[in-house]
């Protein structure tokens, strides 16, 4: 990479961050704690629990279940969204 393509992409990312306004500023900083709320809170369950679901039975961390719940959970919601949007556009 060129010195003068490396000042051009400075200067684009600086252009970038002073274009953006607050709301995107206090949007990005809740995103942020939010994630490092989540990184603590996982990291604080780390240990092995029992899995009992219909006739499963298996033993993992914590940490994966709850990811794998709040994956499955998200899942759901991205579903059910995307239905809803197909019925209203529907006739």
């Amino acid at each position: 990479m060129s010195m003068r393509n490396r000042e051009q992409s400075r200067d684009d990312a600086q252009e970038f961050i002073e274009q953006a306004s607050l709301w995107d500023r206090i949007k990005l900083g809740a995103g942020l704690t939010a994630l490092g709320l989540l990184a603590l809170f996982l990291l604080q369950n780390l240990q092995e629990v029992e899995v009992h679901f219909l006739w499963f039975d298996w033993s993992i961390r914590l940490l994966f279940a709850l990811m794998l719940s709040a994956a499955f959970g998200g899942l759901g919601a991205v579903l059910i969204g995307t239905l809803s949007r197909r019925r209203e556009r529907r006739p």
